[in-house]
């Protein structure tokens, strides 16, 4: 199923003209690394997509990122209860939904990965600290969007 898979998110990429999936830059990748605590008014959620890339990373009605395989964003947020939603950008699926609630100085790891059973779709899992930052230490920073609490 994988090659399959992946012969379709090339071939969907190369007819579309230039990837909208933007790496960030070497010192953004680095600072990010750093796992660095939020301001004291503020909460951090990492968003990494080991395996399978190509995602779309939304906090309530606004996207967030576009994350490409072995690829992670950080956005920094007011702490509250958000709606976390993954939808594979190239098979415009229902993609998925997660509740999490994020504390002021709390970060946060949830990882997406592709679900192959029924219709494929994304399936987004909260990490324990340890497993997401070897998750983000592995893979590359993607550009995020602006801060969804302007």
């Amino acid at each position: 199923m994988r090659q399959p898979l992946a012969i379709f998110f090339a071939l969907a990429a190369a007819g579309c003209g230039p990837s909208p999936f933007v790496r960030a830059d070497a010192t953004r990748d680095a600072d990010g690394k750093r796992f660095a605590a939020p301001a004291p008014d503020r909460a951090a959620l990492y968003v990494v997509s080991p395996r399978y890339g190509g995602v779309e990373i939304s906090l309530g009605q606004r996207s967030v990122g576009l994350v490409a395989e072995k690829g992670w964003i950080r956005v920094d947020v007011r702490p509250g209860t958000y709606t976390i939603r993954c939808q594979f950008v190239a098979l415009k699926d229902g993609g998925a939904r997660m509740e999490i609630e994020l504390r002021a100085g709390q970060i946060a790891y949830v990882s997406s990965d592709y679900v192959p059973l029924g219709a494929p779709s994304c399936r987004l899992t909260p990490e324990t600290v340890a497993a997401g930052q070897a998750q983000v230490l592995a893979a590359r920073r993607m550009q995020e969007f602006s801060d969804p609490n302007d």
